[in-house]
């Protein structure tokens, strides 16, 4: 198994940066386990869209560039969905990976532990990781901080179906058409986007 250090194709050529993917994941992870509310991997994706989406909004760039699709379970981004996937089957004890498949870019900071009651998997930090903090820090400007304060406090103890709930009345889900399209970014700049942070202002 082996890792890619970069990837590209993401939205507008942007290099999708592991580094920068795990430390906005890692940020989420820390806040919720303080907060003792277990989070899943498809609340952390959704946590993502608002991250990147409300970012273009802000910015004109989101802070992954992940590329999203319109989901039946909300908005997805592609590679990130990919990579946890695959975290999830390395840490799963009936699942081994070949020689030649990819590590997941996750699996130096984060494990998975499989929910028996729900079926799903809720994410950690992985024990003994040494997580690069300052480093990953340098990654975030305080309006970026500003942002994750907010989507923590507006998503803190929703569970799964209320999250998707809420991701299914943003204008960037709504108005794409199909299921399965690429949402676009320029939808973040609709004036009722983000429903779900109400006390949240743009920058």
């Amino acid at each position: 198994m082996f890792t890619v250090k970069k990837y590209v194709s993401g939205f507008n050529g942007q290099i999708l940066d592991p580094d920068r993917i795990n430390a906005l994941a890692v940020k989420f992870v820390d806040a919720f386990e303080k907060r003792g509310d277990s989070l899943y991997i498809t609340k952390l994706l959704k946590l993502f869209f608002y991250f990147d989406f409300v970012s273009y909004k802000n910015q004109e760039k989101p802070f992954t560039g992940d590329i999203y699709f319109k989901l039946p379970y909300g908005p997805i981004p592609s590679f990130i969905k990919e990579q946890l996937d695959l975290l999830k089957k390395e840490n799963d004890e009936n699942e081994e990976l070949k020689d030649f498949e990819l590590k997941s870019i996750f699996a130096k900071y984060l494990e998975t532990k499989k929910d028996e009651g729900t079926k799903g998997h809720t994410l950690k930090i992985r024990e003994g990781a040494d997580i690069p903090r300052e480093n990953f820090e340098d990654y975030f400007s305080d309006g970026d901080n500003e942002l994750l304060s907010a989507i923590v406090k507006a998503f803190d103890g929703k569970n799964v179906r209320e999250v998707v709930a809420m991701t299914h009345q943003e204008v960037p889900y709504v108005k794409v058409k199909w299921d399965t399209g690429i949402i676009d970014y320029l939808l973040a700049f609709d004036k009722d986007f983000p429903k779900a942070l109400p006390n949240y202002r743009s920058v």
